[in-house]
């Protein structure tokens, strides 16, 4: 019995000893438990934090749209960090960016892709763009991994920040880029990057006067430097950021200036290709080549514009900081549209079906049809003395149908975004003192036209873009081209981007 009296001791600090080892542990797991809580509240908290940042840019964007036509750098919300809140100590932080300063990947061309790819440099440019054509179009940019089998470390980590799925596509405008899918993206000006830039440039190719021209490697990159920086001969003056398509013009050859300035002044390029990048880059008319209208180049790539077109890619990040330092930082990103854009280019997109303006269908049933003859006005077409050539036919018929797509109904639809048929506002009309507004024409005083208007009736008097230019830009009524009259120049309502 005495060699076993020290056995219950012995028993007893095993027990305590195991009962410390299992307390250490649980308050080591509690201890761990409650840092693991901490973060995930931190982390959540940073998430809402992200979230807020970018509700904060979407509230600016939506503050800065009514107040501002155009998009570029030098506007508060294109800033690396956009707008910063200080919520308790921790910081809420956006950055935006707008999506027209990328390439669309879903209607940009093989050479717009191409010179693009080769300006990013260490790619493959023509198996990257067969990858990704075969493959378009894609409804995420991330689609372009998993169904355009875009490597992601070598191909979509390179190219991802220069191109979109997103961006604002004009399927209106004609002709259409060759070669595009549907519809075409132009690219913001203003506000992309010199290699977007330069593979806009590098490559058109186009007859000038019967004489074929292209635009080289060099040739571009110093256009695309003088529309940044703005050219030598004007000491910078005519450079980026632009608000009119004049503006861009004069950048490159300013044939109003005295001495004139631009990248022809500087010797980049001739006369001859600063017309063959207008017919490329304005999706309106050229102010260089008499009669003045766009002649797509044979090797083209797509327009420029001067705004987001709407959409913009927002990030946000939440940062929670504890005595100054970084507890825990989250990241959202997202694509958003804030707002829409309206586009008319035809004469179909301002007149309605709705003719005489009696807001009747003159089809022939319970309205008769219409007698283009007995119509008021002058068409001033071959052979006709009088009439109104109500459906643009060329001719001077009777017995003419309002229900042009046959679909019964009296469409009027584009009329109402557009006074159409009811002439200018009185106000507007006499600005030149040339139109006679007809006894019957139906006035809308104080009304809202939107765009560039005509009549649309081949009539002696009519607006022309040429006064159009006398109002808003630098010409004034005098400074028509040689052999030019109103005659002889129609503009039945190209679309007119300011």
């Amino acid at each position: 019995m005495k060699d076993k009296k020290g056995i219950a001791l012995i028993l007893a600090v095993g027990i305590l000893a195991l009962l410390a080892g299992i307390a250490t542990s649980f308050a080591l797991n509690m201890r761990l438990e409650y840092k693991a809580a901490i973060n995930y509240y931190n982390g959540i908290k940073a998430h809402y934090l992200a979230e807020a940042a970018a509700e904060r840019a979407i509230y600016e964007l939506k503050a800065h749209v009514p107040t501002s036509p155009f998009d570029d750098l030098t506007e508060d919300w294109a800033a690396s960090t956009a707008y910063t809140n200080t919520i308790s100590g921790d910081t809420a932080e956006s950055a935006i960016l707008d999506e027209q300063r990328k390439v669309n990947v879903n209607t940009a061309n093989q050479t717009l892709l191409e010179n693009l790819f080769t300006e990013i440099g260490g790619l493959d440019p023509n198996a990257l763009y067969t990858k990704i054509n075969t493959n378009r179009p894609y409804i995420y940019l991330q689609e372009l991994m998993s169904k355009g089998t875009l490597d992601e470390e070598t191909e979509y980590n390179v190219i991802r920040d220069y191109v979109t799925v997103s961006s604002y596509v004009d399927a209106t405008e004609a002709p259409i880029v060759i070669g595009a899918n549907s519809g075409r993206a132009p690219i913001n000006i203003n506000t992309c990057d010199v290699k977007v830039l330069k593979s806009v440039l590098k490559g058109l190719e186009g007859q000038i006067n019967s004489v074929t021209y292209s635009i080289s490697d060099t040739e571009a990159t110093n256009v695309a430097n003088d529309i940044i920086n703005g050219s030598t001969s004007s000491g910078g003056a005519d450079g980026r950021p632009f608000s009119s398509w004049k503006e861009f013009e004069d950048c490159l050859y300013d044939v109003l200036a005295v001495p004139p300035t631009g990248s022809v002044v500087d010797g980049d390029i001739s006369s001859e290709e600063a017309t063959l990048i207008i017919n490329n880059c304005n999706p309106n008319m050229s102010l260089f080549s008499f009669p003045f209208d766009r002649a797509l180049p044979s090797t083209s790539t797509t327009e420029f514009c001067f705004n987001s077109g709407g959409y913009y890619e927002i990030t946000g990040t939440g940062d929670v900081l504890i005595a100054g330092l970084p507890a825990a930082t989250r990241e959202i990103r997202a694509i958003v549209r804030i707002y829409d854009i309206y586009v008319q280019t035809t004469n179909d997109d301002f007149r309605s079906e709705d003719f005489n303006g009696d807001w009747n269908l003159n089809d022939g049933g319970a309205f008769p049809l219409l007698d283009e003859t007995s119509a008021p006005g002058s068409a001033n077409l071959p052979g006709s003395a009088t009439g109104l050539d109500y459906n643009e036919d060329g001719f001077i018929t009777d017995n003419v149908s309002e229900d042009l797509n046959g679909n019964g109904e009296l469409c009027v639809a584009t009329a109402k975004k557009v006074t159409w048929f009811d002439t200018c506002p009185v106000e507007s009309d006499d600005l030149f003192g040339h139109y006679s507004i007809p006894a019957d024409a139906r006035i809308i005083p104080n009304s809202i036209k939107l765009g560039y208007w005509n009549d649309f009736e081949l009539v002696t008097e009519a607006y022309t873009r040429f006064q159009l230019l006398g109002v808003i830009g630098d010409w004034s009524l005098e400074n028509f081209p040689p052999g030019w009259s109103p005659d002889t120049d129609r503009e039945l309502c190209r679309k007119w981007s300011a």
